[in-house]
C-alpha cells in the first residue's frame, strides 16, 4: 500500500485565503448586485469556477473601462445576462496581486465601491516603490514580466513619475547592470513577493557588484520559501511528488520545478483526475501545494490517490 505523505506546509498563503474570503463576504452581503473581480481572483481555475458560480464575474481591461463608464462590462467572464442584474450597483474586489494608482482613480471617480483584498505584503512593497519613486530612484522590479503584482509595482513607479525597469532574469540583471541609465542613477531594487529566491539572489548580487547606489529589500513572502523549504524536505522521504496548483500560478510552477529537480517522479496537476494512476505503485508519495490552492482541493487528491487502492508492485 502507498503512504502519501503532506509537506509541512502547502495551500493557501495568507493573502490567497483573505482574498478568497473577502470575495465570498461579498457574495453574501451582496445577493443583489454584480460582483466582480479585477482579473481572475487567484490563479486556481477550479476555486474561480466555484466562484463563478456562485455570482462571481472576471473583469479584463476592456470590461473593467466599461463598468467605470456606466456601461455593462460584456466583456467579464461568466458576465451576468444583460438586463439581468445591470440596474443594480455593482460591487469590485480587487485581488490579492493589487492594482495601480490609475485604476485606484478610475474607481474612485466612477463612484464603484471597491473591496480590497491587497495583500499586505504586496502593499508593502507598493509603499516602498512609491516612497523611492519620490526620491527619483530608478525603480527596479525582480519579478514575472506578466504576473498582476510586478503590473502593480510598475503602476505605481509610473504613477509616482519614476523611471522604472522589470527584469525577470539574471541575464537580464546582467545587461542592466551595464546600461547607462543604471549606471548614472540612484536606484532601489524591490521583488515579487512569490519570486524565486535563488533567482532574485544573483540578480541582487549582480546589480550589487556594479558600485552603484543601489538599494535592495528582500520582499519576498515568507510562505514563498516555508513552501520551498518544507518541500525540499519532503522530497528526501519519498519516492514520488504530487504538487497540486493552477499550471498559471507562478509559485506553483516553481514547486513543480524544485520537485522535478530533486525527485525522479513528479507531477503538477490543477484537479484530482489528473493524478496519474502510477503514482499508487510507489512506496511513498508526497503532496505539496502552491499558495492558491484551497485546502477542499488538496483534500480532494488525497481522496483520488486512496481511491486508488493497492497496486501490485512498486517502481522506484
Amino acid at each position: 500500500m502507498s503512504t502519501l505523505v503532506r509537506a509541512e506546509v502547502l495551500g493557501y498563503c495568507m493573502g490567497v485565503r483573505r482574498a478568497m474570503e473577502a470575495a465570498e463576504k461579498a457574495l453574501d452581503e451582496h445577493p443583489g448586485s454584480p460582483v466582480y473581480s479585477l482579473g481572475p481572483l487567484i490563479h486556481n481555475k477550479p476555486a474561480l469556477e466555484a466562484l463563478a458560480l456562485r455570482g462571481l464575474h472576471v473583469l479584463d481591461d476592456a470590461g473593467f473601462e466599461a463598468l467605470c463608464a456606466g456601461k455593462p462590462p460584456c466583456t467579464a467572464r461568466n458576465a451576468p445576462p444583460a438586463g439581468e442584474k445591470d440596474a443594480e450597483r455593482p460591487v469590485l474586489i480587487i485581488r490579492a496581486h493589487g492594482t495601480t494608482p490609475e485604476v485606484r482613480k478610475k474607481l474612485e471617480d466612477a463612484g464603484i465601491p471597491v473591496i480590497d483584498a491587497t495583500c499586505p505584503r504586496v502593499l508593502a512593497s507598493q509603499n516602498l516603490v512609491k516612497k523611492y519613486a519620490e526620491q527619483n530612484r530608478l525603480i527596479i522590479i525582480a519579478g514575472d514580466k506578466k504576473h498582476g503584482e510586478v503590473t502593480a509595482l510598475a503602476g505605481t513607479a509610473l504613477s509616482a513619475g519614476a523611471e522604472y525597469r522589470v527584469i525577470q532574469t539574471a541575464a537580464e540583471a546582467a545587461s542592466l547592470a551595464k546600461y547607462p541609465l543604471f549606471l548614472k542613477s540612484a536606484a532601489v531594487l524591490i521583488c515579487q513577493t512569490t519570486f524565486g529566491l535563488e533567482e532574485y539572489k544573483m540578480i541582487k548580487d549582480i546589480l550589487h557588484a556594479a558600485g552603484t547606489d543601489l538599494k535592495s529589500f528582500d520582499t519576498i513572502c515568507p510562505a514563498t520559501e516555508e513552501r520551498q523549504k518544507a518541500l525540499r524536505a519532503l522530497c528526501k522521504k519519498v519516492r514520488g511528488i504530487v504538487v497540486v496548483g493552477g499550471k498559471d500560478s507562478a509559485n506553483t510552477s516553481r514547486l513543480f520545478q524544485t520537485a522535478a529537480s530533486l525527485c525522479t517522479h513528479a507531477v503538477h496537476i490543477e484537479r484530482p483526475e489528473e493524478l496519474p494512476a502510477c503514482f499508487a505503485r510507489l512506496k511513498t508519495v508526497g503532496i505539496t501545494a502552491g499558495a492558491s490552492t484551497p485546502d477542499e482541493l488538496i483534500r480532494d487528491v488525497e481522496k483520488r490517490f486512496e481511491s486508488f487502492g493497492t497496486q501490485a508492485g512498486d517502481v522506484s
